[in-house]
């Protein structure tokens, strides 16, 4: 499988789509409506399903009880970023009442600075209060990194990259990104983690939200488990050590 592509590539088309000037945009196929998908403005102006204006910065959260979203782009055009499962969506109960839309700036910022370790991140799906998914958009300051290097055993993340330039590292290999690069790191692997370049680094970063999932940092040893909200570090031990005979 191929982890790093571009938005502009055939196999990630979803990720990416333009309108022209003064022209409607309906990126949804009735399979997507039928999961939470998040809809970034990453270019040009609109107006939203609800006749809101909406420019570069702002994102869209389509639920699955409402009808498709149809966009009207504004003289500029419209380009977006779409993100959402590959599976099938776990089942709502009911129609979500919360707000469908929002700017990254007036979202709550989570910000840490150790080390080598400069990250900005910009909470959207606390903002929106999405259920089945979360989405953040990231900034790295430049030549610093992000968070640490992980891997999911039941979450599907992508990593869309916005603006600036530096590195995805995928296991034990590191891989170029700019502008228009989409990293995807399914459950079970590979672990990730980013490096801004001298110019920083920019990128959204959308992932499931699994109760039952746990969270492996192979370079510190620990393990997180995401409902019980705890994070420890497991001894490694051999499948048959302490079983009778051994």
């Amino acid at each position: 499988m191929t982890f790093v592509t571009h938005w502009g590539d055939d196999d990630v088309r979803r990720v990416r789509h333009v309108a022209p000037p003064a022209g409607d945009l309906a990126p949804l196929t009735p399979a997507r409506a039928s999961a939470e998908q998040w809809i970034y403005v990453a270019g040009g102006s609109a107006q939203a399903p609800g006749g809101e204006a909406i420019r570069e910065g702002s994102v869209y959260l389509h639920r699955p009880f409402d009808a498709p979203p149809v966009f009207a782009a504004g003289p500029d055009g419209l380009e977006i970023v779409l993100l959402g499962p590959r599976r099938p969506p776990r089942a709502f109960d009911e129609p979500h009442l919360g707000p469908r839309l929002c700017h990254v700036e007036d979202c709550e910022r989570y910000e840490d600075r150790h080390g080598d370790v400069d990250l900005t991140e910009h909470m959207i799906g606390d903002r929106l209060g999405s259920e089945h998914s979360g989405l953040g958009l990231i900034r790295l300051a430049p030549d610093r990194r992000g968070y640490p290097l992980h891997v999911h055993s039941a979450e599907d993340e992508r990593f869309v990259v916005l603006g600036g330039s530096g590195v995805a590292r995928l296991d034990d290999a590191e891989h170029p990104v700019a502008r228009g690069s989409v990293v995807d790191a399914p459950a079970k692997g590979p672990a990730h983690a980013f490096r801004a370049g001298p110019d920083g680094l920019v990128y959204l970063a959308w992932g499931e939200r699994e109760p039952g999932d746990a969270d492996y940092l192979p370079e510190s040893g620990k393990v997180m488990l995401r409902g019980l909200r705890t994070i420890f570090r497991p001894q490694q031990l051999g499948y048959w050590d302490g079983e009778p005979g051994r």
